[in-house]
């Protein structure tokens, strides 16, 4: 397969908790090693709460920095001076001036290793267009000419640009970063399904018939982004006959105590905690897939997103998606069924949920009418249609 190209190294630059190994952070170096046979290396910054990451992942190779926060943008471009010429595909996530700097020197050092930046998509990741587009920029003064050759250089040699949402992918092509065309680099990745550890767990798919009556939420509960009180108001308009409403994730006790609304919730509405089910963080990636296969509907309220990897994994798990215009969402509908609400409209939202479950022909109907298998949107399927114009030794 690949000969020649023998480890890929992603050093990222802030800490990875037990979270991130079932996120891009891991799982896109993990396929990337899969498909080129390639031997998987993580670099990544200590911290209170990932101590006890193991060594070895699924054979992918976790090293933390021991070093202080204040030193870690100069590790990685120690490192890079030091191992340059032993990394065949070098990693980084986001562009921010550490990654345009440790992927100038990799490319310096080894003109022949592949230089990959997986991306956002948001314009605010990108502080040379800021820098270079500000207007107290001196455009003229030593330090800006060396920024732009290092932020030139950097873009003109990095292989592959990954950018995971349509809006990001079209706005990177608006902003003329350094007189430079990228279109030959840049593709557009979506967050896929972790098909892999899907098949090691041997969990059968269910067809609509095999699932319960559950309306699934998962997220950081309470937080601002997710508007879980969007769920609650509408919840109390709800009839819920024999369905469930079902929140996974932790209940956020920083930016608001959500609990008490919570409590509120329950001491002043007829559902009881039979009905609403709140189960806290769910980690084991088995038992929250169990949920997504059990459940029909999937809720997302969120007033913003990134992405929306869950969007991901309820397309997967066939649920009907329910969701604001954020981010996956249009596409996810596209490939399965659901439909987009209006942001913060409770009363849209029960009113969606109640003609659903008023009317049991409704939903598996429009699923009758999906072709299930003509997506394939696992992690695995992703990486190799953007890494397929990559130069690589075979």
């Amino acid at each position: 397969m690949y000969s020649k190209q023998q480890n890929i190294t992603l050093i990222f630059p802030r800490a990875i908790e037990n979270i991130h190994l079932g996120k891009d952070v891991f799982l896109v170096p993990y396929y990337i090693g899969k498909i080129f046979n390639l031997k998987v290396k993580i670099i990544y910054a200590k911290s209170k709460t990932n101590k006890n990451l193991p060594s070895n992942f699924r054979g992918a190779v976790l090293t933390p920095k021991n070093i202080p926060e204040i030193l870690l943008g100069i590790y990685d471009i120690f490192y890079i001076l030091f191992h340059a010429k032993k990394i065949d595909f070098f990693m980084r996530f986001f562009f921010s001036n550490t990654s345009a700097i440790t992927g100038f020197l990799y490319k310096k050092l080894n003109k022949n290793g592949i230089l990959y930046i997986k991306s956002d998509g948001r314009p605010g990741e990108w502080p040379l267009l800021g820098y270079y587009n500000s207007v107290h920029g001196k455009k003229h003064t030593p330090l800006f000419k060396i920024k732009k050759y290092i932020y030139k250089t950097f873009l003109e040699n990095t292989d592959l640009i990954t950018i995971e949402t349509k809006t990001g992918y079209e706005t990177f092509f608006k902003n003329n970063l350094l007189d430079i065309d990228l279109s030959n680099k840049v593709q557009l990745m979506y967050s896929g399904f972790d098909k892999d550890l899907f098949d090691q767990y041997n969990i059968s798919l269910k067809n609509y018939k095999e699932k319960e009556n559950i309306i699934l939420i998962v997220g950081r509960l309470g937080t601002y982004p997710k508007n879980t009180e969007m769920v609650l108001e509408a919840a109390k308009q709800l009839c819920l006959n024999d369905w469930k409403i079902v929140l996974i994730g932790p209940i956020e006790k920083s930016e608001q105590n959500f609990q008490e609304k919570i409590d509120d919730f329950y001491a002043t509405n007829q559902h009881p905690k039979e009905s609403v089910i709140f189960t806290g963080p769910i980690y084991d990636k088995k038992e929250l897939w169990t949920w997504y296969n059990n459940a029909k509907i999937f809720v997302l309220t969120s007033v913003y997103e990134s992405f929306g990897i869950v969007l991901t994994d309820a397309l997967f798990f066939k649920n009907y998606i329910v969701s604001t215009d954020v981010g996956i969402a249009k596409e996810t509908i596209k490939m399965g069924y659901g439909e987009i609400i209006p942001q913060n409209d409770a009363i849209y939202l029960s009113k969606s949920l109640q003609k659903i479950i008023d009317d049991v022909k409704y939903l598996p109907e429009l699923y009758d009418k999906v072709d299930w298998g003509k997506n394939d949107v696992s992690w695995e399927q992703y990486i190799r249609e953007a890494t397929k114009n990559l130069n690589l030794n075979t």
